[in-house]
């Protein structure tokens, strides 16, 4: 455990979009400035093609914040290599801004998003590279890609919902447990003061009448306040989604136990 722990602490710290983000870009930053400086000296086309792939990774710094500006210009960036002959495929950042349009937009938004990369990549790959079918190559990945997005994202809402959903059903257990516990507490007491007060109305001589029908009123207010007691109870079930009675929690099957 003591030697998984860095790693843990390390991967928590990579998972931030930020520092995700940073790295991704610096990663294949750092590749392109590679084979720029391994080209330099002999293929010129080469630096031109790793120049422009170096400009469309850089967009992907605001791929959460704003994932269609991003996609936007990596699409304007690809298709300028593309067309000028510097670039022989799509560049790997374009994979990622049309996954990202998928995984941060939703609705009509991604809809548009996805038929107009679609569209626009398919055009560029069959001016690119003279037809023959290019057109299904360029088309196909932002489909791909954006549908990845989409069911990512769809993944994640799914669980921040059923992780809301267990901690409601926690909190509504946990108040119609101490409804139940208050509803004992509070009925225990209002029955005993019940009994005592019909204790002391029955032993009553028969002349002391005012002081037998105060002791009848305390005791129909005692009733009173224990029916409405269990009625408060039976309103918090009902808004918990359980069954709406006048339990406690106790019953015949916890006799042996009792």
């Amino acid at each position: 455990m003591r030697f998984v722990r860095p790693f843990q602490v390390a991967w928590r710290f990579l998972r931030r979009p930020r520092v995700f983000d940073n790295l991704l870009v610096g990663v294949l930053g750092g590749i392109t400035l590679l084979v720029l400086i391994a080209a330099v000296p002999t293929n010129r086309p080469l630096v031109a093609g790793a120049a422009c792939y170096l400009a469309g990774i850089l967009p992907l710094l605001i791929r959460r914040k704003h994932p269609l500006v991003a996609t936007a210009i990596i699409a304007v960036i690809d298709a300028i290599g593309l067309l000028s002959g510097i670039q022989d495929s799509s560049n790997i950042a374009e994979a990622i801004a049309f996954y990202s349009a998928g995984r941060y937009t939703s609705g009509r938004t991604t809809v548009i998003a996805t038929v107009a990369g679609t569209v626009f990549y398919g055009v560029v790959f069959e001016v690119a590279f003279l037809g023959n079918g290019a057109w299904v190559g360029g088309g196909i990945q932002p489909l791909i890609m954006v549908g990845l997005g989409q069911l990512v994202r769809v993944r994640a809402e799914l669980k921040d919902r059923r992780l809301r959903e267990l901690a409601d059903t926690a909190v509504r257990a946990e108040r119609r447990r101490i409804a139940r516990e208050l509803h004992d507490v509070v009925a225990h007491h209002l029955s005993v003061v019940n009994a005592l007060v019909g204790g002391a109305r029955a032993t009553l001589p028969p002349e002391q009448e005012v002081a037998r029908d105060a002791l009848s009123s305390a005791e129909q207010t005692a009733r009173r306040a224990l029916a409405e007691m269990r009625q408060l109870l039976d309103v918090l079930r009902a808004d918990d989604g359980g069954p709406a009675d006048a339990s406690t929690g106790v019953g015949t099957a916890r006799l042996p136990a009792l």
